[in-house]
């Protein structure tokens, strides 16, 4: 067996292609477009770079984040990030009128109609139709930096034609947060609201270096389907209190395929999953963290397959551990420089095989590949992988 320590950059494109193939890559011939840029104006149409909007939420339905009551004055929802200052809301068959907002409520020109469930999706009745992006749509982040104004979406795209996101060409986008709760991307979801499918998040660069009691990932997916985040860039590195800015956090999702990707989270995790299923995470770079995937066991179930990844420099508790019950599995993988005299580089109810482990000091753990004090895979090897360069960045 040959593991690699890199691939070349059309390799690595030529599978990202054909994984967003396989997921429904939208024909952008017939698909529309619409621009985000850092000095663009959301009361513009969005259909240019002439024309962009400036907030990357913008165009996207919020959710309800508590039941609202008939004749309450005020809506709570998830965020209303990309909604004017005042405007019209469409929910269901209701049209109603906002006079103002905070970062989580608009304040109603009118008492709400009817009694209405948390997770409802809130639409801009003024943009889009009322209805938000339809399937295939395709929406451009300009090259600039937006710093503390998110990507929020919940919009689901269908099998043949997800929703995507991405830089414009040539062009070269990033996200940037300076406040430790606040996440870059973030799925307007919970583990109980219905899950949003078919979506595309490719390309992006996601940065925060805050410290503070973090509740705030780089890229937040809470309760997703079906969907793809490929060639992103993930830089968390603000000291965090509680280990919750983790680079990418997977809760209650099916079906995701992480590829291609840099993740770096010095205090947390490159990838932190609860009860996630059918999740791939393939040819990613994941280096410089406190842990690199942590598999989150108690009441969760998670099934995740690890292959071909580089797992680099994890400073305190290895590469990858998990205390689900559930099918965790690392292939075709290199383990490089797990420093922990104490601490596994892999452990848990977990296991794999095909991997190349180099300069670990202790290198497997209590369960892995189903060891009481855990054992290699068949065809593991220990050897120098020769790294093209000692900088993954």
């Amino acid at each position: 067996m040959t593991i690699r320590a890199s691939s070349s950059r059309g390799t690595l494109l030529l599978l990202v292609g054909i994984l967003l193939a396989n997921t429904g890559q939208p024909d952008h011939a017939t698909a529309n477009e619409y621009w985000v840029a850092p000095d663009g104006d959301d009361r513009l149409d969005g259909q240019s770079r002439r024309t962009a909007w400036a907030s990357p939420s913008r165009g996207q339905p919020t959710r309800i984040n508590d039941a609202v009551k008939k004749g309450d004055s005020q809506l709570p929802v998830y965020s209303t990030e990309g909604f004017l200052p005042s405007g019209r809301l469409r929910v269901g068959d209701h049209t109603v009128a906002y006079v103002s907002k905070t970062e989580r409520r608009f304040v109603l020109a009118a008492p709400w109609p009817e009694d209405t469930s948390a997770f409802a999706r809130v639409y801009d009745a003024d943009l889009l139709g009322g209805r938000s992006f339809a399937p295939g749509d395709v929406i451009l982040l300009a090259g600039g930096e937006w710093t503390d104004r998110p990507l929020n979406f919940c919009q689901p795209g269908t099998i043949d034609r997800p929703i995507t996101y991405r830089p414009a060409p040539g062009h070269r986008p990033r996200l940037v947060s300076t406040r430790f709760n606040l996440a870059p991307v973030r799925h307007l979801g919970s583990s109980r609201s219905p899950p949003t499918t078919h979506v595309v998040l490719s390309g992006l660069e996601i940065s925060n270096s805050a410290d503070g009691n973090h509740g705030a990932p780089g890229m937040d997916l809470i309760g997703i389907s079906h969907s793809v985040v490929s060639g992103c860039r993930i830089h968390i590195s603000g000291r965090d209190l509680n280990g919750d800015n983790n680079a990418i956090r997977l809760l209650q999702c099916n079906h995701v395929t992480v590829t291609g990707c840099r993740l770096h989270s010095r205090f947390a995790n490159a990838v932190a999953a609860w009860n996630t299923t059918d999740t791939k995470i393939t040819h990613c770079v994941i280096y410089e963290c406190f842990q690199g995937i942590a598999v989150n066991g108690s009441p969760y179930v998670s099934h995740l397959d690890v292959d071909h990844c580089t797992i680099f420099a994890s400073h305190r508790y290895g590469a990858l551990g998990s205390e689900s019950a559930g099918r965790v599995r690392l292939t075709n993988s290199i383990v490089a420089q797990m420093g922990s005299l104490r601490i596994p580089a892999l452990t848990g109810h977990a296991g794999g095989d095909h991997n190349c482990l180099w300069h670990v000091a202790v290198s497997y753990g209590k369960g892995w590949n189903g060891s009481a004090e855990g054992r290699p895979g068949k065809h593991d090897i220990q050897a120098d992988p020769g790294f093209l360069s000692r900088d993954p960045s």
